[in-house]
């Protein structure tokens, strides 16, 4: 209802030009949908005999949230307000930002996986410190490891800070650190959100584009929310090179029994 209003109240007020080029609702809510369409997917394949096969780890749902320490209802809730405050920051920068050059498609295809390496170093250290900090461990990231089995509608359940710190300032940065334009960002943008959805949701579907050509999936990063994998697996959302040269990295599957 939110967004649908926001959308609708912006259509007639009288901005269309500020939307041209690029929609800036579409930039805005784009990766939001693929957020929750996503993790609606994965969440009714977790209830799929059939889908079984793809599991991480063997677990049904209900058991998943009483093991937690936070409700489903709580995620979501919590998620949902996240993504407001993302949207209109959103909107308010590309206001102030206006229209950005378009880049050619080679340069896109140059400048896209140069800022996934930007993201990971951005969201890894950041993690790194959150986990060797008490102080920031218990204040913001312990909000996080409270799904002890993660789900996909729970990878951007986050303290607020976190969430804004993490995710909202980390995704700007390496936008502007590799000079994105609107298009490529909005790639970015919603590619590294299914890959945090896909890596939190407790299936490895081998054919998969968000599995198969990355080694960060649900298998790594499942053993980072297990308690034997408290301080391994930081790196997120699609390499594992700052663990592999740190020794943090853990590349198998483990199993809660």
């Amino acid at each position: 209802h939110f967004f649908g209003f926001l959308y609708l109240s912006l259509l007639l007020s009288g901005f269309p030009p500020l939307f041209q080029k690029m929609n800036l609702l579409v930039f805005s809510l784009t990766p939001c949908l693929v957020y929750w369409v996503l993790g609606g997917i994965f969440y009714l394949m977790e209830q799929t005999p059939w889908c079984a096969m793809y599991r991480v780890q063997p677990r049904p749902v209900p058991k998943d949230v009483r093991d937690n320490t936070v409700t489903l209802r709580q995620v979501l809730l919590a998620v949902f307000v996240q993504h407001i405050l993302q949207v209109l920051i959103s909107i308010c920068a590309g206001l102030v930002l206006g229209e950005q050059p378009e880049d050619p498609l080679w340069l896109c295809a140059v400048k896209l996986p140069l800022s996934m390496v930007v993201l990971d170093t951005w969201e890894f250290w950041l993690h790194y410190i959150m986990h060797h900090n008490n102080t920031m461990f218990r204040m913001l990231h312990s909000w996080h490891h409270r799904l002890y089995a993660p789900y996909g509608w729970g990878a951007l359940y986050n303290h607020p800070i976190e969430g804004f710190l993490l995710d909202t300032v980390g995704t700007a940065f390496a936008m502007f650190a590799v000079f994105l334009d609107e298009k490529t960002a909005l790639v970015l943008m919603c590619l590294a959100t299914a890959k945090t959805v896909s890596d939190h949701s407790n299936f490895y579907i081998p054919w998969s584009p968000l599995c198969f050509p990355f080694a960060n999936n649900a298998k790594y990063h499942g053993f980072h929310h297990d308690p034997k994998g408290f301080r391994k697996n930081l790196q997120q959302p699609f390499f594992t090179f700052w663990d592999d040269f740190l020794g943090f990295a853990e590349h198998h599957q483990i199993s809660h029994d």
